[in-house]
């Protein structure tokens, strides 16, 4: 994904609440973005996609990375959790997070395990 499509899919979802606008401010007015800005734009959002408020709008200025940003934001054996309050926790926001994309986006729960990832190449 070229920073061209980034900068204008995040301006795209700034458009929809001014809170993100606060959010993303400091990436706004640029032209090119580093590869840390990048990495910390991507980390925002994944960040973002764990809040079942801003799912909906994420999947739709962000659709083009959605199955990465997903990959990244919910962790399967990564992060095992010991715990059981704070699993069950965890368990529920994932299933908000898919519940809500999974009618405007149902390869969600079945992505593509041949699709590349454009961020590892």
């Amino acid at each position: 994904m070229s920073n061209t499509v980034l900068i204008s899919s995040v301006l795209s979802f700034c458009e929809k609440n001014s809170s993100y606008r606060k959010i993303f401010n400091p990436f706004l007015e640029e032209k090119e973005l580093s590869s840390s800005q990048r990495d910390k734009i991507l980390g925002i959002l994944q960040g973002l996609l764990k809040d079942p408020r801003f799912t909906k709008d994420i999947a739709e200025c962000f659709s083009h990375i959605l199955l990465i940003l997903l990959t990244s934001a919910i962790p399967l054996n990564e992060e095992k959790v010991n715990d059981p309050k704070e699993a069950d926790l965890l368990h529920r926001i994932n299933c908000s997070i898919l519940g809500k994309l999974v009618h405007e986006h149902p390869d969600v729960l079945s992505p593509n395990k041949s699709a590349k990832n454009p961020y590892l190449e």
